[in-house]
């Protein structure tokens, strides 16, 4: 096999595997965005089912809960929000956590073909035009009424954990394909080098010697 095949073929292996480190790396942030957003969500679904025995209490008293022990349900836009709406009454009747002030809480688009009681999530914009993270589900309580309820939080912990991630694995797959750049330019250098190597013995054969 003659030189240029041989670099050729360094040149075609060193590009597949940058191939491969590329996509790698968007898998793996891809999937550390799924489990960011599980673990966040279960965090928001604690509160929905909270929410739920607030609701299901609410024909006994009149009072809805002011707070479901979240701080930040407290703050007047605060990014965290829950509101919950029965929809069996007419007009229906709201509840919202004091950190939506005076603002409407954002839902998700109407799914038809969820099941009432499915939790759906998603991404939504706040009242003061921030990024969330939101779930809702629809509950039938029977005789205590039907309930919208929402939870939303702030999506920006998902996202700079998401960027604090993609920062160390680019710097580190960046740093990997310099490696093998320069390993595959350092084998083809060896491999001109053997080449050389090989062909001036027979060139100097022929060429005489001084006495």
């Amino acid at each position: 096999m003659n030189g240029t095949a041989i670099r050729w073929q360094l040149w075609i292996g060193c590009a597949a595997l940058l191939l491969i480190l590329i996509v790698t790396g968007l898998s793996l942030s891809f999937l550390h965005r799924i489990a960011l957003e599980k673990v966040f969500d279960r965090r928001l679904d604690v509160c929905v089912r909270s929410l739920i025995g607030d609701a299901a209490s609410l024909g006994k008293s009149d009072k809805f809960p002011p707070s479901i022990g979240e701080p930040l349900f407290e703050l007047p836009l605060s990014g965290w929000y829950w509101q919950v709406i029965r929809l069996d009454a007419r007009p229906p009747e709201m509840h919202s956590s004091r950190s939506l002030w005076e603002s409407n809480m954002p839902h998700l688009p109407d799914d038809k073909s969820a099941i009432l009681t499915e939790l759906r999530q998603g991404y939504a914009i706040g009242p003061e035009d921030e990024n969330l993270r939101l779930i809702e589900r629809t509950i039938d309580l029977g005789d205590d009424g039907r309930y919208l309820i929402s939870v939303a939080g702030d999506s920006s912990e998902i996202t700079d954990a998401i960027t604090s991630f993609n920062r160390v694995v680019f710097i580190s797959f960046v740093s990997l394909s310099f490696v093998l750049v320069g390993i595959t330019l350092i084998l083809i250098t060896r491999s001109s080098n053997n080449q050389i190597a090989a062909v001036i013995p027979p060139a100097l054969a022929g060429v005489p010697r001084a006495h």
